[in-house]
């Protein structure tokens, strides 16, 4: 990948999802609850999602990196420490 290639950014939105349950077999876990990795889970179904992707800036390519699911919008501590964590990641 050329220089200009590899110039990216972090990006994150946060948007509604219709609520839905379903049981992931490898895992063993119902999902669709409240599931924001380090910090938290519940049993609260979701109904929003915060993506984070990278996107190139002087190409066009994007890639997803991690998304989170809530009942709510995320608080800003949540934000900040998983912000924190995906800046981590892509460094």
């Amino acid at each position: 990948m050329e220089v200009a290639g590899s110039n990216s950014v972090l990006m994150f939105d946060e948007m509604v999802i219709q609520k839905y349950l379903d049981f992931h077999l490898r895992r063993q876990i119902i999902e669709g609850f409240e599931d924001l990795e380090s910090l938290d889970r519940n049993l609260a179904v979701d109904i929003q999602v915060l993506v984070f992707m990278l996107r190139g800036l002087f190409t066009n390519w994007k890639q997803p990196l991690a998304f989170f699911v809530s009942k709510f919008r995320i608080k800003k501590h949540e934000l900040s420490v998983i912000l924190n964590e995906n800046i981590k990641c892509t460094a």
